[in-house]
């Protein structure tokens, strides 16, 4: 399996200057601003059902002045409330003439729910929000992320494909899939990654040419792993996007991890929860 998560590419990239989440934080006093939707918004605060907007209508977001989606086709934003712990996101967003503003998709979620929205959710490829799994630089200064981080790549296996195999299309919790892949051992969205525990510190510190964001990330990677979520044209993972981060490139960059040999990375098996006692 990790043979073809790599057959196109041989290491993970993490491009925060695009395709990345720029993440914003406000409070209950940001003034809500209009989004013109060219789909439909998605409200799963309830975390148990997603009531769905109309097509083509508009939706109102907390927006803190100065607020761009991040560059690339993908357009994604989050904004925190810190007040209600709402999350809000979008993807595909633009901003025009006269600050307006227009988006693919919205939704409003909590980050005091699950984590992993109902059936019906689609921000994401396996059916989750845009920070769910951010890796953010808060904390990587703080020296560990403290959380499963998310990751894609170009081919997670189409629903047939999978089939052929006796998986599922995708691993719950997770509820849906963006994948087409079609190699035998393509991996289904909701898998999880890690690396394996017996790989030293001190080979993580070589293999990172002590760049501390690559550090903290495969120390991370062994503790937590990673979540396949999405497809990409190239296996990456994901950090809040720099217009946010404000990254140094000199701890954080998107090509920081391509030394990690392909061979240190594992799948660990689905069919067992992570918390489940091993004998």
């Amino acid at each position: 399996m990790m043979e073809a998560f790599f057959a196109d590419h041989s290491w993970i990239g993490s491009d925060a200057k695009q395709y990345s989440p720029n993440v914003y934080i406000v409070d209950n006093r940001t003034p809500f601003i209009s989004v013109q939707l060219h789909y439909s918004f998605r409200d799963a605060i309830s975390d148990v059902r997603v009531d769905m907007g109309q097509p083509d209508s508009v939706a109102y977001l907390p927006l803190p002045a100065g607020a761009r989606p991040a560059a690339g086709t993908d357009g994604q934003l989050v904004v925190v409330n810190v007040d209600s712990g709402e999350e809000w996101g979008l993807n595909g967003g633009s901003v025009g003439a006269g600050s307006t503003w227009s988006a693919g998709g919205a939704y409003r979620y909590s980050i005091r729910n699950s984590g992993v929205p109902p059936e019906g959710f689609s921000q994401r490829g396996a059916g989750i929000g845009q920070l769910a799994g951010i890796v953010r630089a808060c904390e990587v200064e703080r020296g560990f992320i403290g959380h499963a981080v998310t990751l894609a790549y170009d081919f997670p296996c189409s629903p047939e494909t999978c089939a052929k195999n006796g998986w599922p299309a995708f691993i719950p919790p997770f509820t849906k899939t963006d994948g087409k892949g079609y190699s035998r051992y393509d991996i289904p969205e909701g898998a999880r990654l890690a690396i394996r525990p017996e790989i030293t510190h001190q080979q993580i510190v070589d293999a990172c040419s002590g760049v501390i964001g690559c550090i903290v990330w495969a120390t991370n990677m062994q503790e937590y792993g990673g979540f396949i979520v999405d497809k990409s044209g190239h296996p990456k993972t994901y950090a809040e996007g720099d217009a946010t981060a404000h990254w140094d490139p000199k701890i954080w960059s998107k090509n920081m991890l391509e030394d990690i040999p392909p061979e240190w990375y594992v799948v660990i098996d689905w069919n067992f929860a992570s918390t489940k006692k091993v004998e």
